[in-house]
């Protein structure tokens, strides 16, 4: 029980991850009591980002006063624009998973390994965000640190070379996601055909925010992922927006015939078009493991001139999203998520992904889409209409309209960008000095 408090500590840790990443309710919850404060703890030093120099001196300051929050952290992300000494940091043995971002121009594979054996050295995930690899061994050496590699996620990064690689063991992957990559070469696709991930849980191509999936042309790196996860998965996501829906049309054709006895998600984005994923799911046999069926739809806003890509987006739904045809391939079906988020280039993330009038007004043509389509009650039973942030998290609805600027200076330009670590270390030492 929290000192002073009739609210137990478990559910003020529930509170404080109900709220993880808004930084403002979590400075409140630690500005009210110690005891508050320990709980969300957990919740602010979770994530690590060091975006400035100033971010190591912090951290430094920060374990000196407080050496236990270094058993706090699991997930690190480093971006290209800092430096420091590895061997003046403490070693952060509890970090699971590592993000090296904004690498486009300057990734130095010693550097980072420096940074792995040194301060990482329990850490069994990576992501590669923004990365360039212009050779082999700038890729495998870093990969080759892990023991075991149970994570891999490529963002917006580059496999630029075509040269053979040493050999790695994949076989306890666990998770790859792939965002707007490129593998032109298919460096990645040899990688798992040495070295097979009989482990895969989560498998996700996705193309976001006007990016692109880059993929070989002549070998389908899909079928490829999905032969060899089928026992295993339990998560697919598929996104292929921007690509011409007939590139590898007959090689999605062939992996759909696949049954993934472990898997319970299918998540599958609709856009305007008639894209890979839909295609996936008319020749998908029947699935008795899986659960739940999520369809993304990335909304464009209330603007008149993008009225037309929402009408459109709503007259895409899948022709099979009916009950005889989902009783079919789901006969197990429990959940129907229509998942709407918005892309970093509309003004609706800051503004209209909050506002009551828009989302009802969207959430009613949902429904009268689905009533067009004589979807059947066995199917809008099932439905539910979520709302999502960029990070793939729930957006509750307020008792408000939000605010109708972007969060800019009065002059229209842009805040400059503040250290997060920096914000954090403010208000624990404050708290800490109560």
């Amino acid at each position: 029980m929290l000192e002073g408090s009739c609210l137990p500590f478990e559910l003020a840790l529930q509170i404080a991850w109900h709220n993880a990443g808004d930084i403002p309710t979590l400075r409140s919850m630690c500005l009210v009591s110690r005891d508050m404060r320990t709980s969300a703890i957990e919740v602010l030093f979770y994530k690590l980002r060091f975006s400035q120099h100033e971010d190591f001196e912090l951290w430094y300051n920060m374990l000196r006063r407080t050496p236990s929050l270094a058993t706090i952290p699991r997930r690190v992300t480093i971006s290209r624009s800092v430096s420091a000494d590895p061997y003046l940091l403490k070693p952060l043995l509890t970090v699971d998973e590592v993000v090296w971002a904004d690498y486009i121009f300057g990734w130095r594979a010693d550097v980072a390994l420096e940074y792995l054996e040194r301060i990482f050295p329990n850490a069994t995930r990576v992501c590669f965000r923004g990365v360039l690899f212009r050779d082999s061994q700038s890729f495998t050496s870093v990969l080759a640190h892990f023991k075991p590699l149970r994570g891999l996620s490529l963002v917006s990064s580059q496999l630029n070379f075509a040269e053979d690689m040493v050999k790695l063991d994949l076989s306890q992957l666990e998770e790859l996601v792939l965002t707007n990559a490129s593998d032109k070469h298919g460096v990645l696709l040899r990688l798992l055909e040495t070295s097979p991930p009989r482990k895969l849980r989560v498998l996700r191509l996705l193309s976001e925010d006007d990016g692109r999936l880059f993929l070989p042309p002549d070998v389908s790196i899909t079928t490829k992922l999905l032969q060899v996860a089928a026992p295993s998965l339990q998560e697919l996501w598929l996104q292929s927006e921007y690509r011409p829906y007939n590139e590898n049309e007959t090689t999605l054709h062939t992996a759909s015939n696949l049954t993934f006895p472990a898997m319970h998600t299918l998540t599958l984005y609709i856009t305007p078009w008639r894209t890979h994923p839909e295609s996936f799911l008319e020749s998908l046999p029947p699935q008795p493991s899986i659960t739940t069926l999520a369809l993304r739809i990335r909304v464009s806003g209330t603007q008149s001139e993008r009225e037309p890509h929402n009408l459109a987006l709503f007259s895409a739904f899948p022709v099979q999203f009916t009950t005889a045809a989902l009783q079919h391939r789901f006969p197990h079906l429990e959940h129907v998520l229509i998942v709407l988020y918005a892309s970093k280039s509309t003004s609706m993330h800051n503004v209209k992904l909050g506002a009551r009038e828009y989302r009802s007004t969207m959430e009613a043509r949902i429904w009268a889409r689905l009533a067009e389509m004589c979807v059947g009650e066995w199917v809008t039973r099932r439905v539910k209409i979520q709302w999502m942030d960029l990070q793939w998290r729930r957006v509750e609805l307020p008792l408000g309209e939000l605010p109708t600027h972007g969060g800019g200076r009065e002059d229209g330009r842009p805040k400059k960008r503040k250290s997060i670590l920096g914000v954090v270390a403010k208000l624990f030492s404050r708290a800490d000095s109560r």
